[in-house]
């Protein structure tokens, strides 16, 4: 089962539902940033974090990480 980041909430990728007023169907902004995971754990993390909040400020999104 996957997860998705939508709305600034973690939600099961099968639960997601997009309308044509969504942002990105509008606009076609977004962002996409691949992850590798080894154990568990996000291979250079701070790296990806750092370039997904710089493309967050670039298209104006909010995006607030926190466990």
């Amino acid at each position: 089962m996957h997860n998705v980041i939508y709305n600034n909430k973690i939600i099961l990728a099968d639960a997601l539902k997009l309308s044509v007023t969504n942002r990105a169907f509008l606009y076609g902004d977004g962002l996409f940033e691949s992850i590798k995971v080894i154990n568990g754990k996000v291979f250079h993390f701070e790296a990806h974090y750092a370039r997904i909040l710089a493309a967050a400020n670039c298209l104006m999104l909010h995006f607030d990480y926190s466990e």
